[in-house]
């Protein structure tokens, strides 16, 4: 099954954008076209985990805690964390070979850092 994703509030665009210019297909959905701003991390995970997409995030200090106590109670399509201060071509470049060579299946209840 091909890997879908939504990204949380804090995701840089620039990343959205370079994923999408690289391949229109890679089906990503921002904070903003997903009416995410402002929503608590555990419901941008119930979110996600309806949708079956894993979360893209820069939010390394609270998004992990979430994550644990989410999956507790239900599955999650994932969760990526990206490092603030890794290169946007780089989180370009990293996310596209997981969306790439990954089934979906691989990320139910998985948290993972980017640089991987």
């Amino acid at each position: 099954m091909t890997l879908k994703f939504l990204c949380d509030a804090d995701f840089r665009r620039a990343i959205v954008d370079g994923l999408l210019h690289l391949d229109p297909r890679i089906d990503i959905r921002s904070a903003d076209e997903a009416g995410l701003r402002s929503v608590h991390d555990l419901n941008v995970l119930s979110i996600a985990a309806d949708q079956g997409r894993i979360v893209l995030t820069h939010d390394r200090r609270a998004m992990p805690h979430h994550f644990a106590r989410f999956i507790q109670t239900r599955d999650s399509a994932g969760v990526i964390v990206v490092a603030q201060n890794v290169a946007v071509r780089t989180a370009i470049e990293e996310i596209y070979l997981v969306w790439a060579g990954d089934d979906a299946n691989v990320w139910v209840n998985r948290i993972s850092d980017i640089p991987l």
